[in-house]
């Protein structure tokens, strides 16, 4: 409908539709350049990317750290604003995460078109307008440790599938457990501090025993490091 006309006909149509609910499954998504200039929404794909299998489903769904954009890994609006909130995500990288929602069926309203579009030098603006972004999706922020744990270390673990950068999860993950000590992260600690002061294991051995420790989180674990 592009006219001005009553509500109540479509609104009396929608209720009479009875339909079940549909499960969907999205296999694919496509970064499109889309405009107005004829008066009317044209678009054309400017890349199509395949998503990838679901490692470790959650509820029934690929938890979206999974998606990825040019080789990226891409937190959805919730896990970014926590991540942004802890540190990981730095300002200016909000409007590159916002640009690409959309073409990630992620999120899309007013306040996140904005944030895309929005000088990434203008920290103050930024915060506000991911806080909006927020607000208007109706997204609940976790305030729970754990929840708040478990975001952190799938992006890390997320980042590290795709980098193989052991010696940075390592050593972030060890930031974030001295950052905010209610996290259960003492083990990284003690691999970091066992990595930079040279004692104990060789770095063969220490890479060796992160990495299955970094493979056990990613598969849904949170086990201890063998000495």
């Amino acid at each position: 409908m592009s006219t001005p006309q009553p509500a109540i006909t479509t609104l009396d149509a929608i209720k009479r539709v009875t339909a079940d609910p549909a499960d969907l499954t999205i296999n694919a998504v496509s970064l499109i350049e889309m405009h107005r200039d004829n008066r009317m929404y044209e678009w054309q794909t400017v890349e199509r990317t395949d998503l990838p299998r679901c490692v470790r489903p959650r509820a029934g769904f690929c938890h979206p750290t999974e998606v990825q954009s040019d080789g990226r890994v891409l937190p959805d609006l919730r896990e970014a604003y926590v991540l942004y909130r802890l540190g990981f995500v730095r300002t200016d990288d909000l409007p590159d995460l916002a640009a690409r929602w959309p073409a990630a069926d992620l999120v899309d309203n007013e306040s996140v078109q904005l944030l895309a579009g929005h000088d990434p030098h203008d920290p103050a603006m930024l915060d506000t307008l991911i806080a909006n972004s927020v607000t208007e999706a109706s997204v609940s922020i976790p305030s729970e440790s754990a929840e708040l744990q478990a975001i952190a270390v799938d992006w890390v673990t997320s980042t590290w599938r795709h980098t193989g950068d052991t010696r940075w999860a390592v050593s972030t993950l060890a930031r974030l457990g001295e950052t905010y000590p209610e996290f259960d992260l003492g083990l990284w600690i003690g691999l970091d501090d066992e990595w930079n002061g040279g004692w104990g294991r060789l770095e063969p051995d220490l890479k060796a025993a992160a990495k299955s420790e970094l493979d056990y989180f990613t598969h849904g674990g949170s086990g201890a490091v063998d000495s």
